[in-house]
């Protein structure tokens, strides 16, 4: 699937006033595309593969993530979050240097810290059940944010950087089954975007793409 570089950013980190009649659109077109468009970005960077959006825990409870993400060494157990300007408590990205770096500093320390629901954040943590084709390795835990997310004083903000859980314990919700208190890896699609000079970019797409094909079909197109 072709997309639109800074069409895609403009709509995800600028704000508009929305038609009264139709509202924003925001929320169903990331129910179309937002997941895969996260996670294709991804693959680009790290020249990897979706391998299954199955993505088990060990044992009879616990959270799913979203996708297996492989590469020729690595593998990779990712939590996607679409999070974007428009979100709650979303903020807008300045076209400044600047003002990027302090929006994204503000959004990871949100984002890392969140009381009100640290689990959609830490599941990432979580031991999950490694697919029979990968025996014997580790995998990677990977947040994936759609949105800017940097650490302080990291300039300019990196769209790809590990992070250590233990300075979060005090946040990490006891009942998850920690699989690594090593290091996890954070991605930012937004700002790996950024960082891509293309007009437009194909990506591997297939799930928005046949989402897209039942729209038509049952829109009569």
């Amino acid at each position: 699937m072709k997309i639109n570089r800074a069409g895609i950013l403009t709509y995800y980190d600028k704000r508009r006033k929305w038609p009264p009649e139709t509202g924003s659109t925001v929320s169903a077109v990331t129910g179309v595309i937002g997941e895969d468009l996260v996670l294709s970005l991804l693959c680009h960077y790290l020249n990897g593969k979706v391998f299954s959006h199955t993505c088990k825990p060990v044992g009879a409870s616990g959270h799913r993530l979203d996708a297996w993400i492989h590469d020729e060494k690595n593998l990779y157990q990712v939590e996607v979050k679409n999070w974007s300007a428009h979100s709650i408590g979303g903020r807008e990205i300045p076209n400044s240097p600047e003002g990027l770096q302090a929006v994204a500093e503000r959004n990871l320390d949100d984002f890392l810290n969140s009381s009100k629901s640290p689990s959609a954040i830490w599941k990432v943590l979580g031991r999950m059940i490694v697919p029979n084709r990968f025996p014997g390795r580790k995998p990677i835990p990977v947040l994936a944010f759609w949105a800017p997310v940097a650490r302080r004083k990291m300039k300019p903000p990196s769209f790809w950087f590990d992070c250590k859980p233990s300075i979060y314990l005090g946040v990490i919700p006891p009942e998850i089954e920690i699989s690594s208190r090593g290091r996890i890896q954070i991605f930012s699609a937004s700002l790996y975007l950024r960082s891509l000079k293309s007009e437009f970019i194909d990506l591997p797409m297939p799930r928005a793409e046949a989402r897209l094909r039942t729209l038509g079909e049952l829109l009569g197109n």
